[in-house]
């Protein structure tokens, strides 16, 4: 994949915690790409009266606005991609696999009624869905973004859709992305209006706004600019919105309503008491081990970490920041050949942030190629096997590089001497060499690796 630039424009209103937690998440995600600037922005609402999060997304945009960018994504803060951590990478693939695609979004975990079978990646539909799109920089330049007059949202991405169509783009769902969206999160808080009367305001808005700036038939003229085989959504969505227009029973209403607000307020406590419980489990008192960048190798008795989905560690992160982890919560910390992997920079802040989260007297284990025996093997001529070990000790595995790409390239070499400076610098004191214990890996027989167990 070419080189991207692009910007993640959060918007937030009142869930500071939500918002930050995505930003977490795409942060790991982007760390996926080998040549890939994603800046991420927070854009907190502070107006009053609330214009709406379309409006704070049209804001932040006005102020981010670059026309070198390739993709900007704009998301509502209450979305979780903790169900799908390939989800940026999938979103981007098609995009630049299929470039008449102006919009995509992922679905919601789960899928929908009318999902595509297995194997279909993404359709092209007349409407997606406004908590996540990822829009094309050019197609944001030439045709702007969602008319933020809709302060509820409803109706704006069927005039953006119209927009696409009628400069022959399409907007997609990504039926191999997923998000998750807590939903019911907001409604009905402090100064915030129920959920009923937001949807209220919302189709009223959008069933006024279509007739009046497009007329009487607006569902029918958009329907028109569609392609063959893209189902019209318009007409189903029109009679959701003009359901405003007929005036309500009063006394049912009003307990629907009630009803709303409870189930809107027992969701949002149990999208909250999941998350609650696990991060009360991490930081409690019984010893913890943690075994970082795990791998396909599960240690029972220790909590498997690693950056890679795919192989269903107990947690997916960056070992380079462990934040769902208190000060002198754990015991044990080990990395086996991962060190390698980070460059020096990194690397200096993984040994703050492990001395950081490690108890007095808490011990890490670090195993990984000697620097110093990898260029003695080569110096030796002890033949190709030695060589070529030697060489994979200095820039990692070729068919692992060739598999995964950039994750697997050694970006640092460390001998003991260097490596025992940079724990002295962090904090951590009687630095020893020990045997290794991944004896498994062909180069044993060469001695190429080192082990380092040290204290805090």
């Amino acid at each position: 994949m070419r080189k991207i630039r692009m910007k993640t424009l959060i918007v937030n209103k009142n869930t500071p915690d939500l918002a930050d937690d995505q930003r977490r998440q795409i942060e790991l995600m982007s760390e996926q790409f080998s040549e890939f600037n994603n800046e991420i922005i927070i854009h907190n609402c502070v107006e009053e009266p609330f214009l709406g999060k379309l409006h704070g997304h049209y804001q932040a945009l006005q102020k981010n606005l670059d026309k070198a960018v390739d993709y900007y994504w704009f998301n509502h803060p209450d979305l979780s991609f903790a169900v799908d951590r390939n989800c940026l990478k999938t979103l981007l693939r098609i995009m630049e696999e299929n470039p008449n695609i102006a919009v995509i979004s992922p679905v919601h975990n789960g899928g929908y009624i009318n999902m595509h079978k297995e194997g279909a990646e993404w359709h092209p539909v007349s409407t997606c869905d406004y908590l996540s799109l990822l829009i094309r920089g050019d197609v944001v330049n030439k045709i702007g973004f969602l008319n933020p007059v809709f302060k509820y949202s409803w109706g704006a991405i069927h005039e953006y859709s119209y927009k696409v169509y009628k400069n022959n783009l399409c907007i997609a769902y990504c039926d191999a992305a997923r998000m998750h969206h807590y939903g019911g999160t907001t409604y009905g808080g402090k100064g915030v209006e129920s959920r009923e009367e937001y949807v209220k305001k919302a189709k009223k808005f959008a069933g006024n706004y279509f007739i009046s700036e497009y007329g009487q038939n607006w569902d029918s003229k958009f329907t028109q600019v569609l392609p063959k085989g893209v189902i019209s959504s318009y007409p189903t969505h029109r009679k959701i919105f003009e359901e405003s227009f007929i005036k309500p029973n009063k006394i049912n209403n009003k307990k629907k309503g009630n009803l709303k607000r409870l189930m809107a307020k027992i969701i949002r406590v149990f999208g909250f008491m999941k998350n609650f419980l696990y991060q009360l489990n991490l930081n409690s008192d019984k010893e913890k081990k943690l075994h970082l960048g795990c791998g396909k190798s599960k240690r029972e008795g220790w909590i498997n970490i690693d950056v890679d989905s795919k192989l269903k560690p107990d947690i997916v992160a960056s070992a380079v920041k462990l934040n769902m982890f208190k000060d002198c919560s754990t015991s044990i910390i080990e990395a086996c050949h991962l060190l390698e992997h980070l460059t020096y920079d990194e690397a200096e802040n993984a040994l703050d942030e492990w001395f950081r989260v490690l108890k007095d007297n808490g011990k890490l284990y670090l195993e990984l190629p000697d620097l110093r025996r990898c260029i003695e093997l080569l110096c030796e001529k002890s033949g190709r096997e030695a060589d070529w070990f030697a060489m994979i000790g200095l820039y990692g595995d070729v068919a692992g590089i060739k598999k995964d790409g950039m994750t697997q390239v050694h970006k640092y070499g460390w001998t003991f001497e260097e490596l025992e400076r940079s724990l002295k610098k962090a904090g951590f004191r009687e630095i020893n060499k020990i045997p290794i214990t991944q004896t498994w890996r062909k180069a044993t027989k060469y001695k190429r690796d080192m082990r380092i167990e040290c204290i805090k």
